[in-house]
């Protein structure tokens, strides 16, 4: 209950923060969610008291900028800090998530050129092709513990009334350490069962699930995928589906499979927006406040290693020296040294100018 009086003021005195857009946004993604029922409908502080007794714990959610979407428009996606309610803290994880690649969606499409030579098969079309699938939602789609909903209760405040709306949610929460294997190991499992029952060649990365096939298979492959995890009971976001072409996106990149016959080569490019988002961040969140603490850091060097996988010989990771030294500083004034500036730039131009791999 302590730790809920000092969520709730902060809370209130903050009201929309320091992006209102950002706030309006989750409000309404949570109005969403409420409509979806993946999480109940608002309650006040007294209601949930009387329904989960006087030690339910209050989770803050606010709301996060990823850039824009494909029609240019900014992106905002809502988190629940479950670091901050004390549930990370207590929570052990000992599972290792297997997380697939660029580099291994690069080995299944020269497996399938090589499988399906064209000399081998003169008539019929063998080209490899691709498509994506997306699950809807898909940390809510997988159920959260009964007996947790009461450390789950999110807290969104209300920029109408503004007043602070209480929520429980009834899927696994964005935010929250064990959500993640939780989620993983359900969708590992729907990945590796359509494999031997389907004999697919696809793989996934959390949510995102990709296939590549030959030509002449890959439409019976997408459908009776589809089919399979409808009859598993997942729903698929249908408008993010990718159908089967040789100019595909996964993971932010381009896989351009077109040459791949005449030239036997594979071209790998990052998307626009990924490039364009990444320098954004460094311009407007590092370069233009001269602060780059240990934690902002780390997400860069991350965001950063995916640009990496789509560069000829992952030559941009010579240069994030620096950055990577700043991402384990215990005790940093977080002032950009010449060194973190020559990093931040070396990143921006191989995020640029690097040609395709």
């Amino acid at each position: 209950p302590e730790r809920r009086k000092k969520l709730k003021a902060s809370m209130l005195s903050r009201g929309l923060g320091e992006n209102p857009e950002a706030a309006r946004a989750v409000f309404e993604k949570t109005k969403e969610e409420v409509a979806n029922k993946t999480m109940g409908p608002a309650m006040t502080e007294e209601e949930v008291t009387a329904k989960h007794g006087p030690h339910w714990n209050m989770v803050r959610r606010f709301g996060i900028e990823q850039g824009v979407n494909s029609k240019g428009e900014r992106k905002f996606r809502g988190v629940d800090d479950h670091s901050e309610s004390g549930n990370n803290p207590a929570a052990e994880r000992r599972q290792k998530i297997p997380m697939a690649m660029v580099h291994h969606i690069m080995l299944m499409i020269r497996m399938v050129a090589m499988w399906f030579p064209q000399v081998s098969w003169p008539d019929i079309k063998v080209d490899p092709l691709g498509a994506t699938e997306d699950l809807k939602g898909a940390y809510r789609q997988i159920a959260l513990l009964a007996a947790h909903v009461s450390l789950c209760i999110t807290a969104v405040f209300n920029p109408e009334s503004g007043t602070i709306d209480y929520h429980e949610l009834y899927g696994q929460p964005f935010g929250a350490g064990h959500a993640v294997p939780n989620f993983c190991r359900v969708a590992e499992w729907a990945c590796r069962v359509c494999r031997r029952l389907l004999h697919l060649m696809m793989e996934h990365f959390f949510d995102d699930y990709f296939l590549i096939e030959p030509e002449f298979a890959i439409a019976s492959a997408v459908w009776s995928f589809r089919r399979v995890m409808h009859a598993f009971g997942f729903a698929l976001e249908t408008e993010k589906s990718q159908l089967p072409a040789k100019v595909w996106e996964a993971l932010g990149v381009v896989f351009d499979m077109s040459a791949i016959r005449a030239t036997n080569a594979l071209l790998v490019r990052p998307k626009e927006a990924r490039v364009k988002n990444f320098c954004t961040e460094v311009d407007t969140a590092v370069l233009k406040t001269k602060k780059l603490p240990p934690s902002h850091s780390s997400r860069l060097v991350g965001k950063f290693g995916f640009l990496c996988d789509t560069m000829f010989g992952r030559v941009g990771r010579a240069g994030t020296g620096a950055l990577r030294a700043r991402q384990y500083e215990l005790h940093s004034d977080s002032s950009l040294t010449p060194a973190i500036l020559a990093g931040l730039g070396w990143c921006k131009a191989a995020a640029t100018c690097s040609p395709p791999r």
